[in-house]
């Protein structure tokens, strides 16, 4: 099983490359311990709580990605089978095999995640103790999501009429994500998750309280960045040679999902925006509003025009994730200064910029699908 889950995933984003994720991993929580201790307002043992916080989340999605969710099986892995199945064709206990399973997880991602996580850590502000449950807790999540995956390949399918005039292709990639265990709570968690993020900088770090000068617009700014994983999921169950023995090109295909998107990420903006437009200025509303529809155009288009309709994997190729951090940077972090310095004065700047981020989008979006 452990040289199942390597060769699967280095299949996927390339040996080497994967190979040395664990030292990303190490480097990434070296700089934000380093940053938090030094710079926040959290201590050692605050940051050793979130480690194990994110172990139950790291063990809930590992436990969901090995064992492979009924849609992902289905849709994204077709005849693809996993020794953990081994039970359905040969003369092997499923409790065994599931404790294999477990235990092979438990040590595959304790060296891939776990470790360069708490080391990372640790060498910034030395070894906490409580550290030591990051395995016991991502065992717990791991062992959960398994029992929920389990479930959901036992559960029958439902079936689903697309009524005899057809429906569109976003149709159709709106209906497999409702049907996807979770159905839109996922996108909604993804997005809860990124926003909660940005509650917790701007509540434990001083410098990020800057954002909270016009919070509704800081946050409007980041609103495409927060929906980006809303494209993601849009194109997690299907694939596009799915569509090859049908009438529809793929500049067709590009924009289905760009339009699912939109009608995703829209209101789901909306909803988390709300708190913050609470708290803000009414004079606000309105110019939070346009930022971050012109924020969510952008990422309609920056995310099709660089990882096509394989976002899922190509955002994990280095050279990809930097071309769309540096393009959407490129419009967002000027907003990002704007919401901090602005001033009524600034308006028709703050406008003007988003206005162009728009611009940039629908430019971007109209190159995807040629």
């Amino acid at each position: 099983m452990l040289l199942e889950e390597w060769r699967l995933q280095s299949s996927v984003f390339g040996g080497r490359r994967f190979a040395f994720f664990p030292a990303l991993v190490f480097v990434l929580s070296l700089g934000f311990s380093v940053a938090a201790l030094r710079f926040s307002t959290l201590t050692g043992a605050a940051l050793a709580d979130g480690m194990n916080f994110l172990s139950v989340f790291l063990g809930l999605g590992a436990g969901a990605a090995a064992l492979s969710s009924s849609d992902a099986l289905e849709n994204v892995l077709g005849p693809t089978n996993f020794l953990v199945y081994s039970s359905r064709t040969l003369p092997l206990s499923r409790r065994r095999l599931f404790a294999y399973f477990v235990i092979s997880d438990l040590l595959y991602y304790t060296a891939l995640f776990l470790v360069p996580l708490g080391a990372g850590l640790a060498a910034a502000g030395g070894l906490e103790p409580r550290l030591l449950l990051m395995p016991v807790f991502f065992g717990a999540g791991a062992v959960v999501s398994s029992v929920f995956a389990v479930s959901s390949l036992r559960s029958p399918a439902t079936p689903v009429s697309y009524g005899t005039t057809g429906r569109t292709i976003e149709d159709v990639s709106l209906v497999s994500l409702g049907r996807a265990a979770g159905g839109i709570l996922k996108p909604v968690f993804s997005m809860g998750v990124i926003a909660g993020l940005f509650v917790g900088l701007t509540s434990y770090f001083p410098v990020a309280q800057v954002f909270l000068r016009n919070p509704s617009l800081s946050f409007s700014a980041l609103a495409g960045v927060t929906s980006l994983s809303v494209y993601n999921w849009l194109n997690r169950f299907d694939d596009p040679e799915d569509y090859a023995y049908l009438p529809v090109s793929r500049s067709q295909l590009v924009e289905a999902k760009q339009n699912a998107y939109l009608l995703v990420a829209g209101p789901l903006t909306l909803v988390f925006l709300l708190p913050f437009l609470a708290v803000s200025r009414p004079s606000s509303w309105i110019l939070s509003l346009v930022t971050a529809a012109s924020t969510i155009t952008l990422t309609a288009g920056a995310a099709s025009l660089i990882t096509g309709l394989k976002p899922n994997s190509r955002l994990y190729d280095s050279a990809v994730f930097l071309k769309y951090l540096g393009l959407n940077s490129l419009f967002v972090v000027p907003l990002l200064a704007l919401s901090v310095f602005y001033t009524p004065q600034l308006l028709v700047v703050v406008v003007g910029l988003s206005g162009v981020t728009a611009a940039a989008g629908v430019l971007a979006a109209r190159r995807a699908r040629q």
